[in-house]
């Protein structure tokens, strides 16, 4: 049994709006008006749109409020370039 959670048990907090900034920020538009479980997260699952697309985890380095969005910092993820390749993922 691994530590990870099965994709059926993750549920969806929001999706990835676009990146913000150069240093790898992605900019999260939260389903709910309080997002505190976006906020209180130590990882991040994240899912490709394409079908059969498997979630894929993040350890979350910082993530704040910003004009209604959730913007994070997720380990791995260093640049513009590889935040906007998570755009649409949820």
């Amino acid at each position: 049994m691994s530590g990870h959670p099965s994709p059926s048990d993750l549920v969806d907090l929001g999706i990835v709006y676009d990146a913000q900034g150069l240093k790898g920020h992605i900019k999260v538009r939260p389903y709910s008006p309080d997002p505190v479980a976006l906020l209180a997260s130590k990882e991040a699952y994240l899912q490709g749109y394409e079908a059969g697309a498997k979630p894929t985890v993040y350890r979350v380095q910082s993530a704040k409020i910003h004009s209604g969005y959730v913007v994070m910092l997720l380990d791995g993820i260093c640049d513009r370039d590889a935040a906007l390749a998570l755009k649409g993922w949820a």
